[in-house]
């Protein structure tokens, strides 16, 4: 019988624990419209073994024909939304606008503002929980969620509930519940084998926020239960087929949703014992 670890068969057939090539190649399909995500999930399929299509091989090692422009004279691209995530983190740690530009322009991108609405959200939330990870170290345990959250109702009340806890303005309260469902949404419609290989590319975001692979792990699970609780939204569909849902952003989204409702739950004891 094959080991688990071994790569995927010459016939792109997957053995056991591991993924067929005509997934690797959607989702390839699927990530191109991020660069910074496309050029992540290539390295990490690469080094986890896997073979990399022709058609983007270019994901790996960028090509610089007669007809592109030299990698000095070619723009800097915009800033992914998890780096927009950080660039608040750092204004928030103090730094000023020409300090993050010139943070940011280091990694290659260009620094651009303003925000969207769902963009200050979601920055908002990625810095109280970094925030909150680092100086309380977060511990997301087995007793993390003792009983899942049943409806989208119950669901908006504990976003306002924990939007008030922080202090968050009533727009971004309300931003962050249709967040949060509409990530949740999309997620829930990935095949299990396209869930598999988006979780893997995202293992370094995620442990910069959980500190620990157990952590992680459970942090994945408790993502599991939510993107299971809720159903079926058109906006969300519609947003998947034309491209503009970012994968880091409803990684980061979900992750960071996570740990609130951890805290939620730890400061609502009723809540404790119920079952679903």
């Amino acid at each position: 019988m094959p080991d688990d670890s071994s790569p995927a068969t010459p016939s792109g057939a997957a053995s056991p624990g591991r993924l067929g090539d005509a997934t690797v190649a959607r989702f390839l399909d699927n990530t191109r419209s991020n660069p910074a995500s496309y050029r992540e999930v290539a390295a990490l399929l690469a080094a986890d073994g896997y073979t990399i299509p022709d058609a983007h091989q270019a994901a790996l090692s960028p090509a610089t024909g007669d007809n592109q422009p030299s990698a000095a004279d070619r723009p800097a691209p915009p800033l992914p939304p998890h780096l927009k995530a950080m660039t608040n983190q750092l204004l928030l740690s103090g730094m000023s606008k020409d300090q993050v530009a010139a943070a940011v322009a280091a990694e290659g991108y260009t620094y651009a503002e303003p925000l969207s609405g769902d963009e200050l959200v979601h920055n908002a939330k990625f810095a109280i929980n970094t925030a909150e990870a680092s100086e309380y170290h977060i511990d997301l345990g087995a007793s993390a969620l003792t009983a899942p959250i049943e409806g989208v109702i119950e669901v908006q009340q504990v976003a306002a509930d924990f939007a008030s806890k922080v202090g968050l303005p009533a727009p971004m309260a309300n931003g962050l519940v249709q967040k949060v469902i509409e990530t949740g949404q999309a997620v829930s419609r990935m095949s299990d084998a396209d869930k598999t290989i988006w979780a893997q590319s995202q293992t370094a975001q995620l442990g910069r926020i959980f500190k620990t692979p157990e952590a992680v792990n459970q942090a994945r699970a408790n993502i599991d239960w939510l993107f299971k609780s809720v159903g079926d939204n058109a906006f969300v569909t519609a947003m998947q087929a034309n491209g503009s849902l970012s994968d880091a952003l409803v990684f980061s989204t979900l992750a960071n949703w996570s740990a609130n409702l951890k805290e939620w739950s730890e400061s609502h004891p009723s809540r404790k014992g119920k079952s679903s």
